[in-house]
């Protein structure tokens, strides 16, 4: 997949203060890439969630896909492993190999693959104390590695 419809959008001002959204689809057609952001400027972006849909299926198997984008997928703080294989509901989960620890927190990324039509990707903070439920994170990529994140997970 490129990405000059992205990277045209992520040139953009922000269109106001806080979350919003971002939309656009591959030059072929095949991806929509939704962008959930916090903030965003020429150089970098604060993202909260990054979807992608497709509108059919692909033909690499699942459990392919999801270790192919562990292993293609460089640009993020940790590497990404896969940690579950969902075959009878067809979804994949990989994590962060090694969460970041900071300050008695966790953090690490989240990607979801669903069927071969659906990839989420999002951050997490946890705590060492298992007590606490995880919430969502928003984090920084500059826009250049996120372009780079975008095609690493449509690239089968």
């Amino acid at each position: 997949m490129t990405l000059e419809n992205i990277r045209a959008k992520l040139a953009e001002p922000a269109p106001r203060p806080g979350r919003y959204d971002l939309q656009a689809r591959d030059e072929a057609g095949a991806w929509t890439v939704y962008l959930t952001l916090d903030k965003h400027d020429e150089l970098s972006s604060l993202v909260w969630e990054i979807s992608l849909g497709r509108t059919e299926a692909g033909s690499a198997a699942l459990e392919e896909r999801a270790v192919s984008i562990a292993k293609r997928v460089r640009g993020l703080v940790e590497p990404l492993k896969v940690y579950e294989i969902d075959s009878v509901n067809n979804v994949a989960l990989l994590r962060s190999e090694e969460p970041t620890h900071r300050e008695g927190k966790l953090f690490y990324y989240e990607v979801t693959l669903q069927d071969s039509t659906v990839v989420r990707v999002r951050r997490f903070q946890g705590w060492k104390d298992a007590n606490q439920k995880r919430v969502q994170v928003a984090f920084a990529l500059t826009n250049e590695v996120l372009g780079k994140l975008i095609e690493d997970l449509t690239a089968l």
